[in-house]
């Protein structure tokens, strides 16, 4: 008898389809969320006060981005667990001293708190730039909205884990709604200097973890999810990938935040057409892959040994879309940028080289992806270290800051890729 329309077996082959759309959508609105805020932000504020707002916008994103491990290692532990539910039932029943996965969302919330706080506190130390205008607000907006991002990633990797990706989707596009909503509350109500209300409320995405709250199914679901591993093995592997999710922040939501520290000041505040250059034309290429990474990590998971087979298709779309961005950028760039701020002035060449580096970045990302899938953290994370330090290499170098920009997205990315290709090929998967 063939599957009727709303049977079970046509509806759990649609439901791949409809997570891919949930995620999907969830990249588009936390991407155009974003972009919005760095058009208001070039818009409203004068360059030198826009630097040092992208400055800070790059550390919030930073720490964001390396709390995002929580989310892709619960992922990656949930989804794991549940693939060897038989095995663990085994194991219990065999050892009644057998200590059972770690429940993820309250463990992966404290890792996050202490790093969040962590982070800050160095940070103050060595990148005076981000704490501009009030030193005071400037930390607390970073702490809270990295805390606050802590526990929306372990409930979000939680639910993806579990295959629930539509809750995983309202996270991550909620999180860009409440903060798009925080500026526009910001522009209404404050005529006059912004300059701080605006890192306020970029802190104020983190509020969308309060829908971990809700009496739903799916939210239920995700906070009883368990890992498959104790508490002690949970938190070092969870190191491991917010280690690595540093290394990579630091070249996908901190570079700007990198530029402050490598460069000096006066050329950081006079850079502010760069930054915001680089935002743009990563944004295509950064906000899909991010958004999609959880579940690509899972994917891989499932795939087994057809994975590289994947990641090299993937690869390949990644090169045709670095070609045709880079022609596309580098024909509507300059005339776009200088219509958000007539200070910005790039050429054409830069532009589509920056559109090229953001490809590079993506590579990194996916190779990344591939050997997390494969348990390799180690090699995830040499990847990332590789792809930070020869980036900052560069930064640092005697170098114009355009020339060195434009080096750096390029020469990082590919090393790290290749050290996370060469790893995997020399190690057999780890669990």
């Amino acid at each position: 008898m063939n599957a009727g329309a709303g049977s079970p077996a046509r509806r759990a082959k649609s439901r791949p389809v409809r997570d891919v759309a949930w995620m999907g959508g969830a990249a588009v609105v936390a991407g155009l969320a974003g972009l919005v805020i760095m058009v208001v932000s070039a818009q409203t504020l004068d360059p030198v006060a826009n630097a040092e707002f992208m400055v800070f916008w790059s550390l919030l994103f930073w720490i964001i981005g390396a709390l995002s491990g929580i989310q892709v290692e619960t992922v990656r532990t949930v989804r794991r667990a549940a693939l060897d539910r038989a095995d663990v039932d085994r194991l219990a029943a065999a050892n009644p001293h057998h200590r059972p996965g770690v429940k993820v969302v309250p463990w992966g919330v404290g890792f996050g708190l202490v790093l969040a706080s962590a982070v800050t506190a160095l940070a103050w130390l060595f990148d005076r730039p981000a704490f501009a205008g009030s030193g005071a607000l400037s930390a607390l907006a970073l702490i809270i909205g990295s805390s606050l991002f802590a526990g929306q990633a372990a409930f979000a990797g939680a639910a993806g884990g579990k295959g629930r990706w539509r809750w995983a989707a309202v996270m991550g596009g909620g999180e860009g709604v409440v903060r798009l909503v925080a500026f526009a509350i910001v522009l209404m109500a404050i005529d006059g200097q912004r300059f701080i209300a605006f890192k306020l409320a970029a802190a104020a995405g983190g509020l969308i973890c309060l829908a971990a709250l809700l009496p739903a199914p799916g939210a239920r679901l995700a906070r009883r999810a368990r890992g498959e591993l104790p508490a002690a093995g949970y938190l070092a592997k969870t190191g491991q990938a917010v280690a690595a999710g540093a290394a990579s922040s630091s070249l996908i939501n901190g570079f700007a935040a990198l530029m402050s520290l490598t460069m000096d000041n006066q050329t950081v505040r006079g850079a502010a057409g760069l930054m915001f250059a680089v935002t743009m034309v990563r944004a295509p290429f950064l906000v899909a892959l991010n958004a999609f990474m959880p579940m690509i990590v899972a994917r891989l998971i499932d795939a087994g040994p057809r994975a590289g087979r994947l990641v090299a298709l993937g690869a390949a779309g990644l090169a045709l879309a670095a070609g045709l961005g880079a022609g596309v950028v580098g024909l509507v760039g300059p005339w776009l940028l200088s219509y958000f701020n007539v200070a910005y002035q790039l050429s054409a060449l830069v532009l589509a080289v920056l559109t090229v580096g953001a490809a590079c970045l993506a590579a990194v990302a996916l190779s990344g992806s591939w050997a997390l899938a494969r348990g390799q953290h180690g090699a995830y994370l040499a990847g990332w270290l590789t792809a930070l330090g020869v980036a900052a290499a560069v930064l640092a170098a005697p170098l114009s800051a355009t020339v060195a920009v434009c080096v750096a997205l390029i020469a990082g990315p590919l090393a790290g890729t290749a050290v996370h290709l060469t790893l995997i090929a020399l190690r057999r998967p780890a669990r």
